[in-house]
């Protein structure tokens, strides 16, 4: 079927359905509106600045057609082909795509508005420079894909792969990945503001020159990744995987680490000014140099650590598993060790100014050089409460 067989079937026809038909040839600029297509053929048809409308696509293949400034609405798409398509600055707004295949295929320059991918297959597709806004990806398969210098807002994939994607100097507002994973991707040179990954992967993926600011990272597995190049504006990463991860000389301000596994990793030089750290295990880090004043450290397990000469005025280290751990040459002035495990801890040269060392364990702790004698000892009234509470459980 031609273009003009099309235009009269669908205009002076008496239908608005085609079923099984092959299209071919040049429907640049066709404006079709409220069509339903079943079983159609579009390949190779160049469909350049066509205009569509309300249309309905079932079992419909695309494969290798031009549809470059296209413009789309209220579209749907069921279980279509739409592999190596070209859609080049094309315009969606309100389509939907459900369970359709569109491998190397590109949106590059695109620009797509409140648009919908269940179960689609978009390997090796290219996004490069499109704008997403109010877009989902659900289920779907993107891997090997290109977004680079996307702007996406309110855009969200969901139990999608994004394995080996590329995001270099994309912009992300207010994006969301849940249960998606990004293994060994590219994420550089990206400005990011208020977006949240909940249980994602990471796995050989890094973090280079981005900025992320109000970051939310919630059951994610971030091990190894180097962010001492990325600039972090109060990152929440809540129990989630950082073992080995490198945060050296970062600005970590108000940060939140709870119930995360911390395990080798470097905080070296950080700011940790009010950073959370409650129940996390910081076992074998290093804190060195680090500013921890106000930092919480409650029930955090942190043996074996390295936490010399740190700032760390009126931290708390309440429960905190302390044993082995070194912090040498660090102001602990007005800190709390309440009921600490301080097992062979290194407090020596430190400055305890008011600390509160009530009911410590402090087996082979070395204290030379300290001025533990300026520390408050276990508060014998306290004792007695507590002591009375225990019982009485």
């Amino acid at each position: 079927m031609n273009r003009k067989e099309l235009e009269y079937h669908m205009k002076e026809g008496g239908s608005l359905m085609l079923s099984g038909e092959v299209l071919n040839g040049d429907y640049s600029g066709i404006e079709l509106k409220g069509g339903i297509f079943s079983k159609v053929d579009f390949s190779g048809c160049n469909l350049e600045a066509a205009r569509l409308t309300e249309c309905i696509f079932i079992e419909c293949t695309f494969n290798a057609s031009q549809a470059q400034a296209s413009h789309l609405r209220d579209c749907s798409f069921d279980a279509c082909r739409l592999e190596a398509c070209l859609f080049t600055q094309a315009h969606w707004y309100d389509c939907n795509l459900i369970n359709c295949t569109a491998n190397n295929s590109r949106f590059d320059q695109a620009l797509l508005k409140n648009c919908s991918f269940i179960e689609l297959v978009a390997e090796q597709s290219n996004w490069n420079h499109s704008t997403l806004e109010e877009c989902n990806f659900v289920e779907s398969d993107c891997s090997a894909s290109s977004f680079v210098e996307v702007k996406a807002s309110d855009l969200s994939f969901v139990e999608t792969c994004l394995v080996s994607s590329n995001w270099k100097g994309s912009s992300w507002d207010s994006m969301n990945f849940v249960e998606s994973d990004l293994s060994k991707s590219l994420l550089e040179e990206i400005q990011g503001f208020r977006c949240n990954l909940i249980e994602c992967t990471f796995a050989e993926s890094f973090f280079k020159n981005c900025q992320l600011g109000l970051m939310l990272f919630h059951t994610v597995d971030l091990k190894g990744i180097n962010f001492s190049a990325t600039g972090l504006e109060n990152p929440q990463f809540h129990a989630c995987e950082l073992n080995q991860c490198n945060f050296e000389k970062m600005n970590l301000a108000q940060s939140n680490f709870m119930g995360s596994q911390l395990y080798k990793s470097s905080f070296l030089k950080a700011n940790l000014v009010n950073a959370n750290f409650i129940e996390a295990n910081a076992s074998y880090c290093i804190f060195s140099q680090a500013s921890m004043d106000q930092a919480l450290f409650i029930k955090s397990d942190l043996s074996y650590s390295e936490i010399s000469q740190v700032t760390a005025i009126q931290a708390q280290f309440t429960e905190a598993n302390l044993a082995e751990a070194c912090l040498a040459g660090s102001d602990l002035t007005y800190a709390d060790f309440s009921h600490a495990l301080l097992k062979n801890t290194d407090f020596r040269d430190t400055r305890l100014h008011r600390a509160n060392l009530h009911e410590i364990i402090d087996p082979g702790a070395l204290w030379q050089g300290s001025s533990k004698s300026e520390a408050l000892p276990t508060d014998p009234v306290r004792k007695k409460s507590e002591d009375h509470a225990t019982t009485k459980r």
